[in-house]
Parts: C-alpha cells; structure tokens; sequence
C-alpha cells in the first residue's frame, strides 16, 4: 500500500517528485503539514498530468481553488475538510441507517435517517435495548450474528435480514451488516449497517404468490377427487393459505344456527406463541360481524380494536390484530366462515389477498358438499344393507314355520293363527 502513496509538503516544489509522481503503481498524492494530511490527489491521470506540468508548482499550487487538474474528473483534488463535510452531508441524506450498540447492546448513536426510514429519533432509540425494536421470531438471528461479532473483532460479518418495527407498529424488512469496532478508540462499538429490503421482500412476496397460486388450487382439486376426508383438506387449505397470504394464524369456524353460536373446529398456526381459538364459542345474537358474514359477505377488519360491539370487543381482547373472514356457502347456506389473522398487528388487506382466499373457500364449500353427499349415500347404503340383512333372515325364518314379516322394517314373528290356517 505505502509504494502507491506519496507524501509531500504544500510547498515542496512538485518538479522534485515529478518521476516519481510518474510511477505506474502510484495511486494516491497526499499533501501533509505539520504531520497531519491536508489534501488528497486520487486520480491516476491527474497525478500523470501533475507530473508532466508540474515545472514551477509546489504542492500547494494545487490546493488552490483555481487550479485546474489535467483530467475530466474535477473531484479527485479535495481538501480533507471538505470531504468531512461532503461525508456528514452522505451520511444525513441517505436512506441507510448506521447505528453503534455497546456491550450491552445498546444504541449509543444512530444516523438521522432512522427518522425517514423508521419515522423513530435519534433520541428515541439511544441506550435503547436493540431487542426492543427486533421482530421475536428474528431474535435469535440477531443475537447470535452480535455474538459472533463480539468473536470476530474488526471483521464485516455476512449480511442477515431481519424485521424491525417501525414508529407505526408496523414491520419492514432489513439486510444488516454488522462489524466489531469495539477495540476501535473513536467508535468503541459494533457498527451496523440496515438496508431497507421491504420493498424488495414485498416484490419477492407477490413473486411467491404468483408461482403458488396455481399450485395450491391444482392440490387442493386433487385432494376433491382423491378424498373425501375433510380433516384431510382442511389442514392442507389452511396451511397453504397461512404460507401464501403470510398471515399468522388461519381458523375454519362452524356456524350452528339453530343453537345461535359459531364455534372454531380446527386452525393452522405459525408458531405456539399464537394464541389459539379452539373451544371458544361465539354468540350470534348480538354480532354485526357475524350477521355480515351470514349474508355472505366477506369481511376485512384492518384493526380490530375498532370494534365496539360488545361480542367482538371481547374477542379483539384475546385476539387483537387484523381478520379476513371469508363464508363458506353451502347449499346456498353459510356452512361457516374461514378466518385468516394478522396477531397483534394491523394490516391492510390488498384485493389479492381478499380474491385469493374466497377462491380457496369456494373449493373448501365444494368439498364439503361433495363430503356431506358422501357421507349421506354411506348412510343410506348401511341401511339398505341392513335391510337386506333383516330380509335374509326372515326368509331363512319361513323355511322353519310360518312367520309373519312386517313389511316397514322386516321383523319377522312367529304367527300360530297363520300356521293352523295354512293347515
């Protein structure tokens, strides 16, 4: 590295360092005074031209102002303070943000585009916790890439994604890279740097949409064909419908209406820590949600702490965040309803995601109907066999004697009255 520097005094005539500004390797020109740097030439073709017309200029001739470098690039001479400034001016108008966190994993600096980015202060998140603001199922990501800073002491680590909240209550997406400055004397810290990805995880999210699309309605008319088991395609529409809407918990709720309740009867999870709806009844009276849904309307609930009536405000209490909920008509009578939940977090439903999950109902309604019929032809079938069975016997009877069969349901009975008459 120091074979492509040079060194020179603001008034050291340059004729005196001219073969050596000539050098192929030679790279950077720094003027220094009194021991410190004052001014940096960083363009190959402009030393070159410093070289060759350098006869009666010193050093500081080219710091000045009117000096004209041999070179297109007019940015390759600057004075160290400028550069200060023209970094702090970086530094402020960027979109990333450059943060330090101590030992104890506290922001101890932060740049002012946390306030664009996050909508957060600077003041709002120094000797913060860096935890607090790191989405739970992300946690364990950052706390082992800040371990293995604390390991790797000036060393960039591979970048992680990972989720943030923002001023709103709302998760975006970042790619942070993260470096151990702690043995660094100015910065004593670790320096990450977070890039707002959640335009570009939202572009990858509606890229998956669309590959999955056709897949999960191709599953799920295979399974219409190949099952009648609706355990069995209720899993995999609430499973697939969780992943590809992304949404955190996914419920299929019965309506009995003649009881006047409706009552979850199975759901799809991410994780444990969601609660879970099972073995809650719902009242029906009194629910304008639910009379929305049994006219077979879908509802979308962006925020349900807007709810006032007293049936779901209950409910928003053990489940707040954001509902789709979808009917399933059956017969041309809603059978029940599916319910896709956002936990603890508002969300904006798109028209995607609204004609994705009626299209996805409309199957599990065509599934149930075909899955009810079957299960009635079963019925009716056992009982025909029964009565064939019931039948057998009363002609295996009458070889024996004379018996009198009942005609509604086949008993047979011993008849002596028949038995004398028939002599």
């Amino acid at each position: 590295m120091l074979d492509r520097l040079i060194s020179v005094h603001p008034d050291q005539p340059l004729s005196a360092v001219a073969q050596t500004l000539t050098q192929s390797n030679l790279r950077y020109l720094v003027v220094t005074e009194n021991g410190k740097a004052i001014g940096v030439v960083s363009d190959r073709d402009v030393i070159r031209g410093i070289a060759s017309g350098s006869e009666g200029l010193t050093a500081r001739d080219i710091m000045s102002e009117t000096y004209e470098p041999i070179a297109d690039n007019g940015d390759s001479i600057f004075y160290l303070r400028d550069q200060e400034i023209n970094f702090k001016a970086v530094i402020e108008n960027c979109n990333d943000i450059l943060v330090i966190i101590d030992r104890s994993w506290r922001f101890v600096y932060c740049t002012p585009s946390a306030s664009r980015v996050l909508g957060f202060l600077c003041s709002d998140v120094l000797n913060h916790n860096a935890f607090e603001f790191v989405h739970p199922e992300d946690v364990d990501l950052i706390a082992s890439t800040l371990q293995t800073a604390l390991e790797r002491p000036n060393q960039t680590l591979p970048s992680v994604e990972f989720r943030a909240i923002n001023h709103k209550k709302e998760w975006q997406y970042f790619e942070a890279s993260v470096t151990n400055l702690l043995e660094h004397p100015a910065i004593q810290g670790i320096v990450a740097l977070l890039r707002d990805i959640t335009v570009r995880k939202d572009l990858e999210k509606q890229k998956t949409k669309q590959i999955t699309y056709n897949q999960i309605l191709t599953e799920m008319m295979q399974m219409l064909h190949q099952s009648f088991d609706l355990g069995q395609i209720f899993d995999i529409a609430m499973r697939r419908l969780r992943e590809l809407i992304g949404v955190d918990r996914v419920e299929i709720t019965k309506f009995y209406a003649e009881q006047g309740y409706w009552e979850p009867i199975c759901e799809s999870r991410l994780h444990d820590r969601i609660p879970s709806v099972m073995g809650i009844r719902i009242n029906h009276r009194g629910n304008p949600f639910a009379e929305r849904i049994v006219n077979g309307e879908t509802v979308q609930i962006n925020d349900s702490s807007c709810l006032d009536d007293s049936v779901n405000r209950d409910l928003a209490e053990l489940f707040p965040g954001a509902w789709l909920s979808v009917p399933i008509v059956v017969n041309d009578k809603v059978w029940g309803v599916v319910s896709l939940d956002f936990h603890q977090r508002t969300y904006e439903w798109t028209k995607e995601d609204v004609s994705l999950a009626e299209i996805a109902v409309k199957q599990l309604a065509i599934a149930i109907e075909r899955s009810e019929l079957f299960q009635q032809i079963m019925i009716e079938r056992k009982a025909l066999a029964e009565s064939e069975e019931r039948l057998r016997l009363a002609l295996d009877f009458s070889k024996t004697g004379c018996w009198e069969v009942n005609v509604n349901d086949f008993s047979a009975n011993w008849s002596d009255s028949l038995y004398t008459l028939m002599g």
